[in-house]
């Protein structure tokens, strides 16, 4: 098993696309039960179920990502989420018609999170260096798990407050492991790759709702200027997406992979909002209801989509970047909120789309002809020269390009040691040969390499 995952080997593996299957089930039901009855109810129930759905989807990701050792034994632990999953489920099925299927929902998320317990637990007795880090993540995620499990036992809705509690356990077990973490960075080709690829999930979803909208009404002129732009907001929402994920410099970057990871359930979130509002207004539902939830699942879907590029982005870049599209947000609110009842179908369909559209292939222009900040190089490509030698007062760092895993350790810990604002890495005079030292240790990967010459 190896500590530091290969930048250039690691992708999502069969087992894990065959995961993800089981997923795909789950979030069509959830989502359909959100359509049969859209309302501010609803929405709510929505966001109750979803968030421990994608939760447990996201332990399971972020645990492959650094610990993936492809034997038998994870492969079992993968095959009970997987099964834990399933009955998650048929348990929502359910909910609607009989609550005791509630209990039965709760029990399948606690099993999703007892296997993930296990494999850190296993990690204990694996290698010594994650003793801490395993230990902390195993105490913590059990502590959730005993709320979550005593919501069983509360009427309402006091059982949902716990399991808010039981949640926000596991972020703090995060937030507490994140110093012992600095070592075992994730891989930065895989999780996006895997994010990637629950937003193709989504995108799924959408096209699902787009035939769903269409089996109910009769295909006609009219029909067919809805699904057209509906089609092409569709297309938009992909081509922005993933442009992104290919130009990105995400190898140096992503760091802990945290910021980008939460910011996924709201960029989400508002995706089915949107599909499911699409649905709606396909369908011959042409009242506020599908305005304000196009509108806001766009809006929502905007604003995520900016931050998780700010992860990535310079500060210039960040800025213009957040005001336009915060700006543009604010103009779809205004557009469904506010005028929504006014326009035809067509109309305001044509207008979200045409906007989505256009800020898709500006900003796939403006990453085209974008320096790759990250490396240093010119348009995205990468530098050339792998081998780099610094010299200070006494001392001299070199960086192995081809050793570097892209953790991330580096660029969040030299604020005050080297440039931030030219890379690869030039040294300045604020930073001293100890100070240099120290964060050249926390370097994982052994690409920093530090010379005493004094």
């Amino acid at each position: 098993m190896s500590l530091l995952p290969q930048l250039s080997e690691r992708h999502a593996t069969w087992l894990e696309l065959f995961y993800d299957l089981i997923y795909v089930v789950t979030i069509a039901i959830l989502t359909e039960l959100l359509r049969e009855n859209i309302g501010l109810s609803s929405l709510t129930t929505f966001f109750l179920f979803f968030i421990p759905i994608w939760w447990s989807w996201v332990g399971h990701t972020l645990y492959y990502t650094r610990f993936d050792q492809n034997d038998l034994f994870q492969k079992v632990m993968t095959f009970v989420q997987m099964l834990a999953a399933l009955s998650m489920a048929i348990h929502l099925d359910g909910i609607a018609k009989d609550s005791s299927h509630l209990t039965g929902f709760i029990l399948s998320y606690a099993v999703t999170r007892l296997s993930l317990v296990i494999l850190y637990l296993r990690l204990l007795f694996q290698k010594r260096e994650l003793k801490a880090f395993s230990l902390i993540m195993s105490l913590g995620f059990s502590l959730s798990i005993v709320f979550w499990m005593a919501s069983i036992f509360l009427p309402h809705p006091v059982d949902y407050i716990f399991w808010f509690i039981s949640i926000m356990i596991d972020l703090v077990t995060i937030y507490i492991s994140k110093r012992v973490a600095i070592h075992i960075p994730v891989n930065v080709i895989h999780l996006p790759e895997r994010f990637g690829l629950f937003t193709i999930i989504i995108l799924g979803e959408s096209i699902l709702s787009v035939i769903t909208g269409i089996r109910h009404i009769e295909w006609d002129l009219s029909s067919i200027s809805i699904v057209l732009p509906a089609f092409v907001l569709i297309i938009s929402i992909w081509w922005n997406y993933f442009d992104y994920v290919d130009k990105a410099p995400l190898q140096c970057t992503l760091g802990n992979g945290k910021t980008y990871v939460f910011l996924h359930l709201p960029l989400v979130s508002g995706m089915i909002f949107c599909f499911v509002g699409l649905q709606h207004m396909i369908s011959g539902g042409h009242d506020e209801i599908a305005y304000r939830l196009i509108s806001s699942g766009i809006s929502v879907w905007l604003i995520s989509f900016s931050l998780i590029q700010c992860v990535t982005y310079p500060k210039g870049d960040r800025s213009f970047l957040l005001k336009l599209y915060l700006g543009l947000s604010l103009v779809i609110l205004l557009v469904g909120f506010v005028l929504g009842s006014y326009l035809y179908p067509v109309v305001y369909l044509s207008l979200i789309t045409g906007i989505s559209l256009i800020i898709s292939i500006a900003d796939s222009k403006r990453r085209s002809g974008m320096p790759n900040k990250a490396y240093g190089g010119s348009k995205g490509q990468p530098h050339e020269n792998t081998l780099k030698e610094y010299t200070g007062k006494g001392f001299v760092v070199t960086f192995d390009k081809n050793k570097c895993t892209h953790s991330g350790v580096c660029l969040h810990g030299l604020p005050k040691v080297f440039d931030l604002k030219a890379r690869p890495w030039v040294q300045t005079e604020n930073g001293e040969a100890k100070e240099i030292k120290n964060v050249v240790k926390k370097c994982p990967s052994r690409a920093l390499q530090f010379k005493d010459e004094s």
